[in-house]
């Protein structure tokens, strides 16, 4: 299991959603670990090299911290905007079969007959207590 990336004031993230979530929440320590190189460690650390990636280019743009953090946290934004776009939102419908309908002729029920298993042929018993018996009771 992955260490959470902690925050001073107590917060934890798991995942890349809950660090884009508290740095949004505390643009200003978002700013330390970015410009510290703590996020794209913990980003590796975590497997999620694509967005220590989008954190190391905008730790090293030349632009203002905040407008940094801006960009990084953009970068999630439209990952995560991209993947929604891909996948439906719900998922396809079966399609439509309809019951057969029973016919329209019923079963005259008089007409049957039971079933009965099919006759088989009686072999004579070998045994003579056998043959005795069949005979006393005929």
């Amino acid at each position: 299991m992955t260490e959470p990336f902690r925050f001073s004031n107590g917060q934890q993230a798991n995942n890349v959603e809950d660090l884009i979530k508290i740095c949004q929440e505390s643009p200003q320590e978002g700013i330390n670990y970015l410009n510290r190189g703590d996020l794209e460690n913990w980003l590796m650390y975590i497997g999620e090299a694509n967005f220590a990636q989008k954190a190391k280019q905008a730790r090293e743009a030349s632009v203002s911290d905040a407008e940094k953090l801006s960009q990084f946290l953009a970068s999630y934004q439209v990952k995560q905007d991209s993947e929604t776009s891909a996948t439906p939102t719900s998922p396809p419908e079966p399609p439509k079969t309809t019951p057969p309908k029973p016919s329209a002729q019923p079963t005259p029920t008089s007409q049957t007959k039971p079933n009965k298993p099919p006759s088989t042929p009686k072999s004579e018993p070998t045994n003579p207590i056998v043959k005795w018996l069949q005979n006393l009771f005929k």
